[in-house]
């Protein structure tokens, strides 16, 4: 009892850190979506459900039994009725005497025994239900490799997105400081209007071009955290560098599988054919006799 109390104190601890964790490198991200996205948590759970599909399936070709009781107490034995010269002959032809059938207590029991012996369909259900579950395995690996990418590209956006608005604050602030030294000649009367006026409107634009950049950037980092299944009321720090992080996309990238026989979309496309074709079997399985046997035993 301790040590199950000690393995649910740790497993509540590891959720408090996962979630009160804010900054995250571009690997630290990764995990963290694997645990968490919600398309990798829905792919887990259809292979778990695929794979209590075949114990279902299974069980279904294993021996079926099944044991019923009745027990009866009868308060008042049923009573008929019969000539009495039916047992003496002597008797009046009109005279009645009451009998009594049955006990005060029956108790009856029963088993049942069923075994499928052959069944076309049930042989090609079995075969069925664990090539879906391969397929519910691949799904789950698909479904991995894909948020990966998806965090992988949404970290980076993210980088991008912060490295914009740092050059877009150097240009807002770099006008900004043109613009007061123009205004200021123009005061003194060394310099037209115009030109502090195209200033002005250059100070404006970058203004306003900052902002969208930070409203970019905060797009981008919600992106990012409905990709990791983070939550999206709470902000998130990023901690890898941007060069580092081009150079994992790069190797990514590049790294093409040679052998299309080991691509996860050529393997699920392979195991969807052949649920295909097992479908097209079963149909013609149903043509087939079923054979059965069967036990039972009352008392």
């Amino acid at each position: 009892m301790k040590k199950n109390n000690l393995l649910l104190v740790l497993f509540i601890s590891t959720i408090s850190i996962n979630y009160s964790q804010t900054s995250f490198s571009i690997s630290e991200a990764i995990d963290f979506s694997v645990n968490n996205n919600v398309n990798v948590k829905n792919a887990l759970l259809g292979m778990e459900s695929a794979s209590q599909k075949v114990k279902e399936t299974t069980g279904m070709g294993l021996p079926q039994v099944s044991a019923s009781g009745q027990f009866q107490n009868f308060l008042d034995i049923p009573i008929t009725v019969a000539p009495a010269n039916a047992f003496n002959p002597a008797a009046d032809p009109d005279e009645l005497v009451e009998l009594q059938f049955g006990t005060e207590y029956n108790t009856t029991g029963t088993l049942s025994v069923n075994q499928l012996l052959f069944s076309g369909s049930y042989i090609v259900g079995l075969q069925t239900s664990k090539t879906f579950k391969a397929v519910s395995e691949y799904q789950k690996d698909k479904s991995i490799i894909e948020t990966k990418e998806m965090v992988m590209k949404a970290y980076y956006g993210v980088l991008i997105a912060a490295k914009t608005v740092e050059s877009l604050k150097e240009i807002s602030t770099t006008s900004e400081r043109i613009y007061n030294e123009t205004n200021a000649f123009y005061k003194e009367g060394l310099i037209e209007e115009e030109n502090v006026i195209q200033l002005s409107l250059n100070v404006l634009n970058s203004k306003n071009a900052l902002n969208n950049a930070e409203r970019q950037l905060q797009n981008a980092k919600s992106v990012l955290k409905l990709q990791m299944g983070y939550d999206l009321s709470k902000d998130i720090t990023l901690t890898s560098e941007f060069e580092s992080v081009v150079s994992s996309l790069g190797a990514e990238a590049s790294a093409v599988e040679s052998d299309i026989s080991q691509n996860i979309d050529f393997m699920l496309l392979n195991k969807q054919l052949e649920l295909s074709k097992l479908n097209v079997k079963y149909e013609q399985s149903e043509y087939l006799p079923t054979l059965s046997a069967f036990f039972n035993l009352g008392r």
